[in-house]
């Protein structure tokens, strides 16, 4: 029969808890939807010098390091050439997050855009952030000028 010393209990015991904690982390399930203004947003709707502007997203609640789409639907007659932007942190200060879209879609009837930005918002401290989405329109005057307009709104992310 063989005694176990302390020390050689204690390090299998340290040996059976690391074995334990290094499970394969849980993945939460993301339920996607379709685009819509989500609670606490500031604005859904925005009216800008030439239309009306529209920003959606297709997650109920924003968390932390899960991505999601911003979607922006503009009704517009006139000529737009380019939807950019960026996210900055209203509470805590977290740098520019530049936006980027693959995707810019007219209408059939030429007078309704579609931008969708996939993004995603890093962890932090606190349990909530509240975050300001600037949006900058690009387009073309009458005059066949370029001009730009910029509008914001701010929506609520959690860290779970």
């Amino acid at each position: 029969m063989t005694v176990k010393t302390p020390l050689s209990v204690a390090i299998q015991l340290v040996l059976l808890a690391l074995l334990f904690a290094c499970q394969p982390k849980q993945t939460e399930q993301v339920n996607y939807q379709a685009p819509q203004c989500i609670e606490g947003q500031s604005e859904c709707q925005v009216v800008l010098p030439i239309g009306h502007a529209a920003v959606s997203f297709n997650l109920a609640r924003i968390t932390a390091e899960t991505p999601f789409d911003i979607v922006v639907t503009i009704e517009s007659a006139a000529d737009i050439t380019k939807v950019s932007g960026y996210l900055e942190g209203v509470n805590m200060y977290m740098g520019k997050i530049p936006l980027f879209s693959d995707e810019m879609m007219k209408s059939d009837d030429e007078d309704s855009l579609n931008v969708v930005f996939n993004t995603q918002l890093g962890s932090c401290s606190a349990p909530q952030m509240r975050w300001q989405a600037w949006l900058i329109v690009e387009y073309l005057d009458d005059s066949n000028k370029a001009q730009e307009t910029r509008f914001s709104i701010e929506f609520p992310s959690y860290q779970y």
